[in-house]
């Protein structure tokens, strides 16, 4: 195995976004695969204080560069790019997400212009836009992973548990026109789950048995993999990425941001869950197959094929 120092430059971890938390997966994966691997925090060395993880880290301050080092950066911090332009090492973007590397590496024409030499995408998706976007690019699509050891059902309650952080206007909207125009559904907790630890969320999703997605700008959303793991049948926003994986079968998605499509759907799924139809178990179990796909063994897979061809490159 190459002896090659792998740098996954982090955002700040207060940062509670599931890129930061798959930054720190593949460090820990390549960890236990014999590769010298790191996170080096930006602008903050405390650590994530919202899921568990093994990943070293480098210490924070100024960065030391090894001639053999690769450094990985995210898409979306253009000072990064600026102030690692000219180190002299092999740089690789980590790219989840399409919208936001416009902030990012889109300040560039070319990845080469930035210095850097391959890419990572975590989606069909966002591979697809670094090819459009940067037709030179080597790419390697490396999926992400869900823990069926954390996110997995328990004993359900009829609730919805959401996480609003990227549309709380249309929460608050959802969530009253449904109490408003549907007031045998009044009772029905919904549960928000910002903020907390991931084993918490984890939880609230096994005993939910709705997750309204919020999704946003995504390049692939993981809570509603992570909510259909858990057993939860998705209502919600595809946040375009998610369309990668939403079917007819494995979710009621609404197209469009038409949030008022949202509510019917809501309460259609609501209604059916009161009423036992048989649909809910089986929109239930395509739910989970669909987010087995999504499993370690795949993620596992792509990550060592990219690395072990880059890491011991010239």
């Amino acid at each position: 195995m190459s002896n090659r120092r792998i740098i996954f430059v982090c955002p700040p971890p207060t940062s509670m976004t599931g890129g930061t938390k798959m930054t720190y997966r593949h460090v820990e994966a390549l960890v236990a695969n014999g590769f010298d691997a790191y996170v080096q925090p930006y602008k903050d060395n405390s650590g994530p204080s919202w899921f568990a993880q093994t990943a070293p880290s480098l210490p924070l301050g100024p960065y030391h560069p090894r001639s053999d080092d690769i450094v990985v950066l995210p898409e979306d911090i253009k000072l990064l790019f600026a102030r690692f332009q000219r180190v002299p090492v092999r740089k690789v973007l980590f790219c989840q997400s399409q919208y936001y590397a416009a902030v990012g590496i889109g300040a560039y024409r070319t990845l080469a212009a930035a210095g850097i030499n391959a890419a990572i995408a975590t989606s069909g998706t966002i591979l697809r836009f670094l090819r459009e976007r940067f037709p030179e690019t080597t790419a390697g699509l490396i999926p992400y992973p869900i823990d069926d050891r954390v996110f997995r059902p328990r004993e359900k309650r009829l609730q919805v548990c959401y996480m609003p952080r990227k549309r709380p206007i249309e929460a608050a909207y959802i969530i009253d026109r449904l109490r408003a125009l549907h007031p045998d559904l009044t009772n029905i907790p919904f549960v928000e789950i910002s903020g907390l630890h991931e084993h918490r969320v984890a939880e609230i999703m096994g005993e939910s048995a709705v997750f309204l997605s919020l999704a946003h700008l995504e390049g692939l959303p993981l809570t509603p993999l992570e909510a259909m793991a858990s057993g939860c049948i998705v209502v919600g926003f595809t946040g375009v990425g998610g369309r990668e994986y939403a079917t007819s079968v494995n979710g009621f998605w609404t197209e469009n941001e038409d949030c008022c499509q949202c509510v019917d759907d809501l309460a259609r799924v609501l209604q059916l869950i009161a009423a036992g139809d048989p649909i809910v178990p089986s929109t239930v179990e395509a739910g989970r197959r669909t987010a087995a796909v999504f499993g370690p063994e795949p993620f596992l897979a792509a990550l060592l094929e990219f690395w072990r061809a880059l890491a011991d490159g010239d």
